[in-house]
């Protein structure tokens, strides 16, 4: 409804594009420009004619309209990128690690094998799957993009261990504080953690290498194939699962149980281990390699690259975008 009053507002031009409006003061000719849905719900709205304020409301519907398209389309792109499968990756990445540690003195007793008795540490049966993740987001996204990951894992579990340490060390009322006996007191989880970062980080380093190394000159020289990408995936994870986990199981043997058990028990836990590792993931490539490939469908990442041989560029967090290519869009 339109009221009289000292001043009377009148449209002088109308931007459908912005939805913007543009009008003026009929008393004191001063003109201004709003958008229409901020004018709509103003009470200057009142001091327009009723033919203004029927424009002013048309054009303020079509505004809400298109920004409810823009949101809709906004939040269906999130989804479709799906960018949440590798947060999932990372975090599970994570806490498979850091529980590894805590378990990674505990010996298993695995039974025996022609009077020869079999045992591994007790992470084995977790930490296996750092192997599977870390060839699944090296065959993804590349060497670069995981060598942060890895890297990030490690130092967020030196943090929680960190937390431990400090919790460990607080008095306590009772005079039993569960953090200290449950975890440092017999598991010394501290040289567990010292020489499973070491292993982690040199396996999984050879692991990714070796992945996309395998990857980057197969494409070079056969291109890519849609039918025998699954096979050449498969082959690229034995491999490197092949070398990774023997590196992983001689240095964290050697470096938690040395001068602890017997030298002879110490070779038969890394032997154990890595039969155990090894067969473990080598069934798990035949799955792997259809995730992998699902995966690379999903996010629309198929990325190539040559890990540099300079120790410069093969360190910490630099991503050498030089080096490495997307390719799922090329094929």
């Amino acid at each position: 409804m339109s009221t009289v009053g000292i001043s009377h507002y009148r449209i002088s031009a109308i931007k459908p594009n912005d939805f913007s409006i543009e009008y003026y003061d009929t008393l004191t000719k001063k003109g201004a420009t709003r958008l229409a849905s901020e004018l709509n719900d103003d009470d200057i709205i009142d001091l327009f004619s009723q033919e203004d304020q029927r424009l002013i409301a048309y054009h303020a519907g079509k505004q809400e309209t298109n920004l409810g398209k823009v949101r809709k389309n906004i939040k269906l792109a999130a989804l479709e990128e799906k960018k949440y499968v590798f947060l999932i990756f990372v975090s599970l990445y994570t806490v498979i690690f850091f529980s590894s540690n805590l378990a990674g003195s505990t010996i298993i007793s695995l039974g025996s094998i022609a009077g020869v008795p079999l045992a591994a540490p007790g992470a084995i049966f977790v930490y296996s799957l750092t192997f599977l993740f870390d060839s699944i987001l090296t065959e993804i996204y590349g060497f670069s993009i995981v060598r942060r990951i890895y890297t990030t894992v490690a130092l967020t579990s030196f943090v929680a261990l960190v937390i431990l340490s400090i919790l460990a060390m607080l008095p306590t009322m009772t005079g039993h504080n569960y953090v200290r006996e449950l975890v440092f007191s017999e598991a010394n989880v501290l040289r567990v953690f010292v020489f499973s970062f070491a292993s982690f980080l040199s396996a999984e380093f050879i692991n990714t290498n070796i992945i996309a190394r395998l990857k980057y000159y197969s494409r070079k020289k056969y291109g890519y194939n849609t039918k025998k990408e699954q096979n050449r995936i498969i082959v690229r994870f034995i491999i490197a699962t092949a070398v990774g986990t023997f590196v992983d199981s001689v240095v964290f043997g050697i470096g938690v149980f040395l001068f602890v058990i017997p030298f002879k028990s110490i070779l038969i836990i890394i032997a154990t281990q890595y039969v155990i590792k090894l067969s473990y993931d080598i069934i798990a490539c035949l799955f792997s390699s259809k995730i992998a490939m699902y995966i690379k469908r999903l996010e629309k990442t198929d990325i190539v690259e040559l890990p540099s041989n300079r120790i410069t560029d093969i360190v910490g967090f630099k991503i050498d975008a030089d080096r490495c290519v997307n390719t799922f869009n090329t094929r």
